[in-house]
């Protein structure tokens, strides 16, 4: 479904335009993984790793 940024992009085109929160939790459940594993490499810190993940959703 989120394989590559073209439909990322479409997908998040469709939830801004849709309000689709369904949509917006399969893109936050499919991705919140990668981006804390990521953050936490760098951050080797659990809470700042959540919040870096969290504020990147906030964004979208």
């Amino acid at each position: 479904m989120f394989s590559t940024p073209d439909r990322i992009r479409q997908i998040l085109r469709k939830i801004a335009h849709r309000d689709d929160e369904r949509l917006f939790r399969k893109l936050y459940d499919h991705y919140y993984d990668r981006f804390f594993r990521i953050a936490f490499y760098y951050l080797q810190n659990d809470a700042w790793s959540q919040e870096i993940v969290l504020d990147i959703f906030y964004k979208l």
